[in-house]
């Protein structure tokens, strides 16, 4: 359970503007700078209710929390376009990062299982402002103090309340961005800055889009972790998501401190883009969305058609059942925040392939997913298709089945259980190791043929034979990629973008063994 250590109320006066009226905390020296703009982002005065999810420096340590979000009429008789006669609340909370060696179980302790109980609070000062007309915010000290820390810990499994978490906002994670939640995977895989730019201000369906997208730069950055069998610079083990920031964090020490390993947040302030603070932009508007490069924001960056085709397939499988979540797997509040990687006991074998799957067909498909959010087939893709397909007289390139995306087909649920999110994530888990694996074995068989190489060339000169083969313990090499290597890694070799990713993940966490990649080397000029 999240510790809470820090607790605040904001107020945004039409007059004034932000205000900070009350807070408290249990640490010492504490600072409490600029929270008040933190829980009260850009646009949220457009929602009734609204719950952001925050972090917070003080004394060079980070503090995950959220806030709650209430905009009520003291007057029910006035005019409700009046602003004069509204109030615009948050009561907000940070919690005690405990240290994990798993980081992502850091990330967690934000005290999402509170939302309920703050906004029994909201409901409180709702009722006694307007039938007081007023109110001293001292007097709430002890109801506001209380948040927190009369929750029962010893919840059992089968009662644990979930439906704050943020791992059940997957599928709208999912629904979101279609199929460039592959394209935003790789790039936090590369441990880009990224930041996501909330655009759903105005929502007619009053769904709480604060709640949903600030609670991506979690889950992205739970997609992309990299699995604990795999042995990388701690700091590259998990991209670091601040949540929500706003235009002042752009002055703070916060996002400086994660922009060498790479951070994921959320800002609804459109101004930082002109901002040189991130790598990757990614626009969420109410029914579309668009990724790109601060520096060339015109360029849009689009999934491969092999990532469309697994997306739709585990699209599929969330949406086909009823957004309607169950916990039959007994699935407890400890459980949950620590998620683990979901392939601790399982080989990813280098030849094992999942690219070619036959897509499923999404009813009520998204226009611009297919046509704003894929790459189109270029000529020479075209011709290497149906080359191989009158080769192999009609079977697929890889005749490999995609036994996960079948495990995760449950045909007789109709509605998801936690552990069928789980499963998604362990999805991507798999294929981060399968690229890990399968690069490890070409280095290894890089290495072997240099040192044959060597072994010839010092039984000419016997004199030099120990001093080359120390000299190869220390070089770094040239590493060679194949189109056949990138299609068993599942990327698409015609794609700039997958070879310019490949590139990248290799140089990043292989930089002390490969000087350079090679992509393309043995490709025929009959598939270039």
């Amino acid at each position: 359970m999240s510790k809470v250590v820090a607790i605040f109320l904001s107020e945004f006066d039409m007059k004034s503007g932000y205000k900070l009226q009350w807070s408290y905390t249990t640490l010492q020296n504490f600072s409490f700078d600029a929270v008040e703009y933190k829980s009260l982002p850009s646009g949220i005065h457009d929602f009734k209710n609204a719950t952001t999810f925050i972090s917070h420096k003080s004394n060079n340590k980070i503090y995950y929390g959220l806030s709650c979000f209430k905009q009520f009429q003291i007057n029910k008789q006035d005019d409700s376009n009046d602003r004069n006669n509204l109030k615009m609340f948050s009561i907000g909370i940070l919690c005690e990062p405990t240290k994990n060696e798993w980081r992502p179980n850091e990330f967690i302790n934000n005290g999402w299982e509170y939302i309920d109980e703050i906004n029994e609070v909201l409901d409180k000062l709702e009722e006694d402002l307007i039938k007081n007309k007023g109110i001293d915010f001292n007097d709430y000290s002890n109801v506001l103090k209380n948040i927190g820390s009369t929750t029962n810990l010893t919840v059992p499994k089968e009662s644990s309340n979930v439906t704050n978490h943020l791992l059940l906002n997957l599928p709208k994670l999912f629904e979101y961005l279609g199929p460039l939640i592959f394209t935003i995977y790789k790039q936090s895989l590369l441990r880009k800055n990224i930041l996501i730019f909330n655009e759903c201000h105005h929502n007619n369906n009053q769904q709480d889009t604060y709640h949903i997208i600030t609670s991506f730069s979690y889950l992205i950055s739970i997609l992309s972790v990299i699995p604990k069998e795999i042995k990388v610079n701690k700091n590259l083990s998990a991209q670091q998501p601040l949540y929500n920031i706003g235009l002042n964090e752009s002055s703070t020490g916060l996002l400086k401190d994660y922009k060498l390993n790479g951070y994921i947040a959320v800002t609804s302030d459109e101004i930082l883009k002109t901002h040189p603070v991130y790598d990757i932009g990614v626009e969420i508007e109410n029914n579309k969305s668009r990724i790109f490069k601060q520096s060339n924001e015109t360029q849009s960056m689009k999934s491969t058609i092999r990532d469309y085709n697994k997306f739709q397939s585990l699209y599929c499988n969330l949406m086909s059942k009823e957004i309607k979540f169950t916990n039959k797997s007994n699935i407890s509040t400890d459980d949950l925040n620590s998620i683990n990687s979901r392939n601790d006991d399982e080989e990813i074998s280098r030849n094992k392939s999942y690219t070619d799957i036959s897509p499923n067909q999404i009813i009520n498909e998204p226009s611009w997913w297919k046509s704003d959010a894929i790459e189109t087939i270029t000529w020479s893709e075209s011709f290497w298709f149906a080359f191989s397909w009158f080769a192999s007289a009609g079977q697929q390139l890889n005749e490999d089945e995609d036994e996960d995306l079948i495990d995760l087909q449950t045909k007789n649920k109709k509605i998801l259980d936690l552990i069928d999110l789980l499963n998604i994530i362990g999805f991507f888990h798999k294929l981060t190791i399968k690229w890990f694996k399968y690069i490890d074995e070409l280095i290894i068989e890089t290495n072997e043929e240099l040192q044959l190489i060597k072994n010839d060339f010092s039984s000419l000169l016997q004199e030099d034979q120990d001093q080359n083969q120390d000299q190869e313990l220390t070089n770094k090499i040239n590493l060679n990629i194949s189109y056949q290597d990138m299609i068993e890694m599942e990327l698409d070799p015609y794609s700039l973008q997958d070879i310019e990713f490949l590139k990248e993940f290799i140089l990043l966490y292989y930089n002390n063994k490969v000087d350079n990649v090679n992509i393309g080397y043995n490709l025929t000029k009959i598939c270039c």
